[in-house]
C-alpha cells in the first residue's frame, strides 16, 4: 500500500487535494476536494477542511459497515472490475455450443456499465454490498430514466419498456450468478425478487401473412425475376423462407449440397460458409421440401442466375427489395420481413395434416429448430382466418388470383409518364433520339425514365453508344388473366436473346 502523506490535505497550483490512499481498499485515493457541482478543486482553506472531513467520514463508514471489517484485496470483488471480467468471459464463452455474437456481448457490456454507474452513485462499490433493495431501485430507475446511449446524445427519450428492462435484469443476474458460483457473494440478490417485481417482455408483435397474402407477394416477386440476377435470387430466397421457416442466416448460408432432392428435404446444418451461429439446439435439422418449393428450386438451379460456387445464393442484401414489394402492394414495410416469413410458415404448418391427422406440435417444433414448445406456442404460431387443412404447405397463386388480382395489377402499374414513354417506343424499336422525340418529354425527364425502364427489364438496350437501339420486352404489364401469362411467357422467351445481346 502506498505510504500516506503526513498531512491529509495538500495544495497544488493553489488548489486543494487530499490523500486517502490508506483507504485504498474502500475506494480511497488522491482526490481533488471539489464542492458539489464545481468543476475544479477549491482554493478556500476552510472549505477544503470541510470537504476533507466529509470524504473521510464516508470512507470510515464504509470501512466500519463492511462485512468482516475489511474487504478482500482481490480486485475482482469490486463491481466494476468483476463486470469487466464477466464481459471477458462472455467473449470466450460458448452458449450451448456456440459463441455469443459480438453484438450481444456489446449489448450486455452496455447493460453492466449502466448498472455499475448506478450502484457507484449509491455508494456501492463491492459485490457483497449489492442488496435486493438496490436491484429493485435500479429497475425503478430504468423505468423512469432511460440510460444514455453510449457515444452519442439522445434527447426526448422516455423510460425503458418492460422488455428492455428484462434484458438489463437478465445481464445483471448472469453476472451475479457467476459471482455466486465463484463464492464472491453469499447469495444472489436477484433471486429474492418477487415474481411480480421482475419485468417481462410483452408478447411478440411480429405480423404474419395469410395464405393468400403469401401467394400474392410470391407472385409479385416471380414476375420481377426478369429484371436481373439479384431479383431472381431474392425471389428464390423468399420462397425458401416461406416454405421452410428457416432463419435469415440459415437460408442465406444454404449450399447446394443441403438440398436433398432424392429424399425431398432441405437441410439446415453447419457448413464451411455458415458456422453454427444460430439458436444452437435444433440448428442441424431437416425440413420437408414441399412440391412448390421443389419446382422453384429446380427451375432456379437450371437457370442462368445460380452461383457457380457451392453457395445457393450470392448473399446479396434483400431489405431494400422487400421494401419495394411492400410498397408495390400497399403494405407497411414491417409486414414483408424475413422474420414475418418464419412466423408465416409456423402458422401455416401447424394447420396442415400429417398422414391424414393434424400434424404434431413436436414435429413443427423440430422443423423450426426450437428447443421447446414454448417458443412455438407463445411466439410463432398465429391463428389466421384461413385453415390450410392439406398434406403440404403451399401458397398457390391460382387459388387466390380472383381475390388478389386488383393488388397485383396495382403492383404492376406504371406511373403515367413512365407509361407514356413506354407506349411511345415502336414495336420494331428506335434509337434514343427517335424515342425521345416520339415521347414528347424533355430530354432530362426522358433519359431518367429510360434508364429506369432499362433497369427494371421492361426495355432492352441493344448496342453501345449513339447507335444503340431500344425495344420493348413486355407487351402489357397491367393485363390480367391469360394476357398477363402471355406477358410472362414473352419475357421468358426474350430472356435468352437479352443475355446474348
Amino acid at each position: 500500500m502506498p505510504r500516506p502523506r503526513k498531512q491529509r490535505i495538500y495544495w497544488k497550483d493553489g488548489r486543494a487535494y487530499a490523500d486517502f490512499r490508506d483507504f485504498a481498499l474502500w475506494g480511497g485515493r488522491q482526490e481533488a476536494l471539489k464542492a458539489a457541482g464545481a468543476r475544479a478543486a477549491t482554493s478556500n482553506a476552510d472549505e477544503a477542511m470541510r470537504l476533507c472531513a466529509q470524504r473521510l467520514a464516508e470512507l470510515e463508514l464504509e470501512k466500519r459497515t463492511h462485512p468482516e471489517g475489511t474487504p478482500t484485496e482481490d480486485p475482482l470483488d469490486r463491481i466494476a472490475a468483476f463486470a469487466g471480467y464477466h464481459v471477458a468471459c462472455l467473449e470466450k464463452r460458448r452458449k450451448r455450443g456456440r459463441a455469443l455474437t459480438p453484438g450481444t456481448v456489446e449489448q450486455r457490456k452496455k447493460h453492466l456499465i449502466h448498472a455499475t454507474r448506478y450502484f457507484a452513485a449509491k455508494g456501492k462499490h463491492i459485490l457483497r454490498d449489492i442488496t435486493t433493495a438496490d436491484v429493485r431501485g435500479w429497475l425503478v430507475h430504468l423505468e423512469k430514466n432511460p440510460p444514455p446511449v453510449l457515444g452519442r446524445r439522445v434527447g426526448g427519450r422516455t423510460g425503458l419498456s418492460d422488455g428492455s428492462r428484462a434484458g438489463y435484469l437478465f445481464t445483471l443476474n448472469a453476472m451475479l450468478r457467476r459471482a455466486w458460483r465463484e463464492e464472491r457473494i453469499p447469495e444472489n440478490p436477484v433471486d429474492r425478487l418477487d415474481p411480480d417485481e421482475r419485468p417481462t417482455a410483452s408478447p411478440n408483435s411480429t405480423p404474419f401473412l395469410e395464405i393468400g397474402e403469401a401467394a400474392l407477394i410470391l407472385e409479385v416477386a416471380r414476375r420481377g425475376i426478369h429484371r436481373g440476377r439479384s431479383r431472381a435470387q431474392n425471389y428464390v430466397r423468399m420462397a425458401v423462407h416461406l416454405l421452410t421457416g428457416g432463419r435469415g442466416s440459415e437460408v442465406k448460408g444454404l449450399e447446394k449440397e443441403d438440398l436433398d432432392f432424392a429424399g425431398n428435404f432441405v437441410w439446415f446444418r453447419p457448413n464451411a460458409t455458415r458456422q453454427n451461429v444460430n439458436k444452437v439446439r435444433g440448428t442441424a435439422r431437416r425440413v420437408p421440401m414441399w412440391p412448390q418449393l421443389r419446382a422453384i428450386l429446380e427451375e432456379y438451379l437450371a437457370g442462368p442466375h445460380v452461383p457457380a460456387g457451392p453457395r445457393l445464393f450470392d448473399g446479396t442484401e434483400c431489405r431494400k427489395w422487400l421494401d419495394e414489394i411492400a410498397a408495390d402492394v400497399g403494405w407497411p414495410s414491417a409486414k414483408v420481413r424475413l422474420k414475418v416469413f418464419r412466423v408465416t410458415y409456423a402458422s401455416a404448418r401447424i394447420q396442415t395434416l400429417d398422414g391424414g391427422a393434424p400434424v404434431s406440435d413436436w414435429t413443427v417444433q423440430q422443423e423450426m429448430g426450437h428447443s421447446s414448445l414454448r417458443m412455438l406456442q407463445q411466439v410463432y404460431v398465429r391463428i389466421g382466418s384461413v385453415r390450410q387443412r392439406r398434406e403440404q404447405v403451399e401458397y398457390r397463386w391460382d387459388e387466390w388470383e380472383a381475390q388478389f388480382q386488383p393488388l397485383l395489377q396495382a403492383a404492376n402499374r406504371l406511373p403515367a409518364k413512365w407509361r407514356q414513354v413506354l407506349d411511345a417506343l415502336p414495336g420494331h424499336g428506335a434509337t434514343a433520339m427517335e424515342w425521345q422525340a416520339l415521347s414528347g418529354l424533355a430530354v432530362g425527364t426522358f433519359y431518367y425514365i429510360r434508364e429506369q425502364l432499362v433497369t427494371r427489364g421492361l426495355v432492352l438496350k441493344c448496342g453501345q453508344g449513339r447507335g444503340s437501339r431500344f425495344r420493348r420486352m413486355v407487351p402489357d404489364l397491367v393485363a390480367s388473366g391469360p394476357a398477363s401469362d402471355h406477358a410472362d411467357a414473352a419475357v421468358r422467351t426474350a430472356e435468352p436473346s437479352r443475355v446474348a445481346a
